[in-house]
């Protein structure tokens, strides 16, 4: 089962192996990654983001932040494109 590479923080691993039974979708999506006998694969948030999901509020409001900033920076970058 590759599944829980999904789960990992290290961005090569990011939007791969979605499926949680077969393999079949990620295969047909174009998301499989293999990885390699005994690849590290890290879960959770990364060294660099483990300060911002300390207390229970930022693990709340955390992902609204981050959602927002998100969309601010794709909509000041595509801004610039209609100058």
């Amino acid at each position: 089962m590759m599944h829980h590479t999904h789960h990992s923080y290290l961005e090569h691993h990011w939007d791969t192996n979605l499926a949680a039974v077969t393999s079949i979708w990620d295969r047909a999506f174009g998301t499989l990654y293999i990885p390699e006998k005994d690849e590290y694969t890290p879960w959770g948030l990364g060294p660099a983001s483990q300060g911002e999901y300390r207390s229970f509020w930022q693990n709340v409001s955390g992902p609204f932040r981050d959602w927002s900033a998100m969309i601010k920076r794709k909509a000041s970058s595509s801004a610039g494109l209609h100058e």
